[in-house]
């Protein structure tokens, strides 16, 4: 699994590296499935694969791709054929940030 920031920003002064890692699933077990979660806030992208076995956290900068310009690309440099089975995309609500102390 690999997380590839490199076009998450114009900016060239930005540190945008990839980040990878191997989650050992027997495909066979799994019926060939490997299940992919990712979360995308506004300077954020969190992805778990092989439930939760695999995470990877990157900071991004957009400064174009925001709102309904977001774009996420699902990729596969691996061996086999992948396929995409189903895809959700959701809105995330925006924060609510309290600055009353009394109601600690």
């Amino acid at each position: 699994m690999c997380n590839d920031p490199s076009r998450s920003s114009y900016a060239d002064h930005l540190y945008k590296p990839s980040f990878a890692g191997f989650i050992d699933i027997d495909i066979l077990e799994t019926g060939g499935k490997i299940p992919l979660r990712t979360l995308i806030d506004h300077s954020m992208v969190e992805s778990f694969g092989g439930h939760i076995r695999m995470s990877i956290l990157s900071r991004v900068y957009p400064m174009q791709a925001v709102s309904n310009k977001a774009r996420l690309y699902v990729f596969n440099h691996g061996e086999s054929d992948i396929k995409v089975t189903h895809l959700n995309a959701y809105d995330m609500r925006s924060a609510k940030i309290s600055t009353d102390i009394d109601q600690y």
